[in-house]
């Protein structure tokens, strides 16, 4: 999940317990806390506004794609977005049917 997050250039907030807090280290628009208390989560998400208010949602974007292409398989990630995209177009075309 905390990839597919970043491959569509949105930031995550994550806790410290398994393989999360090495994910999340990677990316410049992520936050990692230790327990998620309502005040913690919120100040988390208040930080990652603040970078992203700072830096604007094309940074976070391009920060995520370029994470992703070089510690990632470029291979996997296509797939994923080949997958996605497919998904998006059926649910749109489903949507939007006049019928």
């Amino acid at each position: 999940v905390i990839l597919e997050s970043y491959a569509f250039g949105l930031p995550v907030v994550g806790s410290d317990r398994g393989g999360i807090t090495e994910c999340v280290s990677l990316f410049k628009y992520g936050k990692v806390i230790g327990n998620f208390a309502p005040a913690e989560i919120l100040k988390a998400i208040d930080d990652i506004m603040a970078k992203v208010g700072a830096d604007g949602w094309p940074a976070v974007y391009e920060n995520s794609q370029e994470i992703l292409s070089r510690e990632f398989s470029e291979k996997n990630f296509n797939i994923h977005e080949k997958c996605y995209r497919n998904l998006a177009a059926k649910l749109h075309e489903k949507n939007h049917r006049t019928d």
